[in-house]
């Protein structure tokens, strides 16, 4: 809606001739196919209210009043642009949950885009999960939403609100959604396990092997190894690198102080955030 209101020196009626702004042309004899008002009440004081207007849009229009004489005086041209609709967020969500991702589907009732909120609460021991609260988005306006959250940490509860931008910059934020993802009972898949020697630095007599694996989903890393070719289990008696806590998907251990001309076995490992492991073949 929009309401005008002006004054005049003399008695008359109210009317208000207006047109969508795109289609408004100053150059045809009455460019204002449409009038709303009160032809039947003459006053000074006048105010009319037009309905049914498209949001968020631009109008132009011409006050107009007739006195009772029957001259009309026509203002200028002017112009107002309606308030916008506020994004409503209905019917919002959790369609599926896996272990590492979430998929939300809602509708708004004009075109907005998107961003998901969310805040873990991890269990204090897992691989590279800490606390605190992430995002993820998409920046396409539509009305009919699904979005999918990835690399969530599985067997975790979490709390999500969707945040509903439109494109005049108005926001809307649903209520909290919670869920909880899968637990993970797949170990993680070693591939591409690359070793690569070399003398150390300034040391004849000393070999240093840089050994690097992809894991099929974040982990962290370590690897096992002895000297000799006995079928020992390396896990329990062989030596091993530092742990790396850190959870990657891409892992590289440097083994220093390694005798020239000599038969190494290793094995790589690496847990996922569940606990579960994944070792490399000797």
């Amino acid at each position: 809606t929009a309401t005008i209101s002006w004054n005049t020196d003399k008695d008359a009626d109210s009317r208000v001739a207006y047109i969508v702004g795109v289609d408004y042309n100053e150059k045809k004899d009455n460019p204002y196919p449409l009038e709303v008002g009160n032809t039947l009440e003459f006053v000074k004081k006048h105010e009319v209210t037009i309905v049914n207007l498209e949001p968020g849009t631009l109008y132009h229009y011409q006050i107009r009043s007739r006195e009772r004489a029957g001259r009309t005086a026509y203002a200028p041209d002017r112009t107002f642009r309606t308030a916008p609709i506020k994004p409503d967020i209905a019917k919002a969500q959790v369609v599926s949950v896996t272990e590492h991702t979430a998929t939300f589907a809602w509708k708004t009732n004009v075109p907005t885009k998107t961003i998901v909120e969310y805040i873990n609460q991890c269990k204090k021991d897992a691989v590279g999960c800490k606390e605190q609260k992430f995002s993820q988005g998409d920046s396409q306006f539509i009305k009919t939403h699904q979005f999918t959250l990835k690399d969530l940490v599985s067997d975790t509860d979490y709390t999500a609100t969707i945040r509903s931008e439109d494109e005049n910059e108005l926001v809307n934020i649903s209520k909290p959604i919670k869920f909880r993802t899968g637990k993970d009972i797949t170990a993680p898949e070693i591939s591409q396990l690359r070793t690569k020697l070399s003398l150390s630095p300034g040391k004849e007599d000393v070999v240093q092997a840089v050994i690097s694996w992809k894991t099929s989903e974040l982990s962290d890393t370590q690897i096992f190894y002895a000297e000799g070719v006995k079928k020992e289990d390396l896990l329990t008696s062989g030596e091993s690198s530092q742990l790396q806590v850190d959870a990657t998907t891409n892992h590289v251990v440097v083994l220093n102080k390694l005798r020239p001309a000599t038969v190494y076995r290793f094995k790589a490992v690496s847990k996922d955030p569940s606990g579960n492991v994944g070792a490399s073949k000797e």
